[in-house]
């Protein structure tokens, strides 16, 4: 696989559109059907109302489904948005924003802002706790390589915290759909986590902790979903689930810059690195989201959530290990996970000394550019 990072971005925006029906009916003919088959082509109207509204100002866009490869932008309902019941002869309809694939660059950032503002200038748009931003991050059709994987879930397994610090309780605590990546490794150490993550020798090992027997049914509701580029290599991406929706441009960006930032430097970090922050945590350093991004050479994104509000949240479920210490202690594994780990009881040493070890391991370095290269 070719390992040069050319990242790429989409969104997808969820958000509740509140619409007069009269606007519509007369486009309806006789309405003899029933109520609820009356609402839906209402909606459908609703749905291609604002299709026709971006591709007057120059986007090409589509209602429904498209072929992932088109450049359009996408306009849909979302059955996982709760809009409320009509008031005083309004309605309300779930809409979901999906952005074409966009290079990461400036340009494409506008391309954003300036289609969110035609909806939101145009459409009586609204949002609640039901409503989610999901950015997807992309390597072109070429897929990622398995050790950009692996750091990319060490560093959102095991900074789990600091990164729900960005996010409100609704959106990372009791979410079915946004599911802790801690989840997936109770009761391992972030240490043990790191060694067993680095352990793995193929993309589907590294997913099956996420999905357990049902490979092939994978399961895409964590926080973080890496199941596509394995599933689809030259398709796939990274995907963020954990942000709330928001209408704000500027806070929009913020999350697609950080969101791309982490898996650039996923990429470019040697695991030495990693593992030397990861050893900071486990030895009780309290180190916060600024802090920590500031680490990850994302001083960029550092000074913007720096001026943002931060949430508190509950230490995860972890079985906090000390690496130096000589006692026997069992990875927190299964047993359908011995072929990684051999199903065997690690003395604390040997865990120090592959830790110790991989601190010599060797990589292309950092990469001096800040959060995933915008300016390329």
């Amino acid at each position: 696989m070719d390992d040069s990072l050319k990242l790429t971005f989409s969104i997808e925006l969820e958000c509740i559109v509140r619409y007069d029906p009269a606007t519509y009916e007369d486009y309806l003919g006789e309405l003899n059907e029933i109520r609820a088959t009356v609402d839906a082509k209402l909606q459908m109207l609703l749905c291609k109302h604002i299709v026709y509204g971006l591709g007057g100002h120059g986007f090409s866009a589509c209602d429904g489904m498209r072929d992932p490869s088109s450049q359009k932008w996408v306009v849909d309902k979302d059955d996982s948005i709760y809009p409320p019941p009509t008031d005083n002869g309004y309605c309300y309809v779930d809409v979901e924003l999906k952005s074409p694939a966009y290079n990461f660059a400036p340009a494409a950032l506008g391309q954003v802002e300036q289609v969110i503002r035609l909806l939101t200038n145009a459409f009586d748009v609204d949002i609640d706790k039901s409503c989610g931003l999901h950015v997807h991050v992309g390597n072109q059709r070429k897929g990622f390589p398995l050790q950009t994987l692996k750091n990319f879930c060490m560093l959102t397994t095991i900074f789990e915290r600091q990164f729900n610090s960005l996010h409100p309780s609704g959106r990372v605590r009791r979410n079915s759909f946004v599911k802790a990546m801690t989840k997936a490794y109770e009761g391992v150490s972030p240490l043990d986590t790191a060694l067993l993550i680095q352990s793995f020798t193929t993309h589907k090992q590294l997913v099956q902790r996420f999905t357990g027997d049902s490979v092939s049914l994978p399961d895409r509701y964590y926080a973080c979903n890496f199941c596509p580029p394995v599933f689809k290599p030259t398709l796939g991406t990274i995907e963020f689930r954990q942000h709330k929706s928001t209408m704000d441009t500027d806070v929009i960006c913020m999350w697609v810059k950080l969101a791309c930032g982490l898996v650039r430097t996923a990429h470019d970090m040697r695991f030495g690195d990693l593992a030397q922050l990861i050893a900071d945590v486990a030895s009780g350093s309290n180190i916060d989201a600024i802090n920590l991004l500031s680490e990850l050479q994302l001083g960029s994104s550092a000074k913007s959530y720096g001026r943002q509000r931060r949430y508190s949240h509950p230490q995860p479920p972890w079985a906090w290990v000390d690496p130096m210490e000589e006692e026997t202690v069992e990875l927190g594994i299964k047993e359908k996970d011995n072929e990684f780990v051999n199903g065997e009881k690690v003395v604390k040493t040997i865990a120090k000394h592959v830790y110790q070890e991989s601190m010599t391991c060797t990589g292309d370095g950092s990469s001096d550019d800040d959060d995933g290269n915008l300016n390329e």
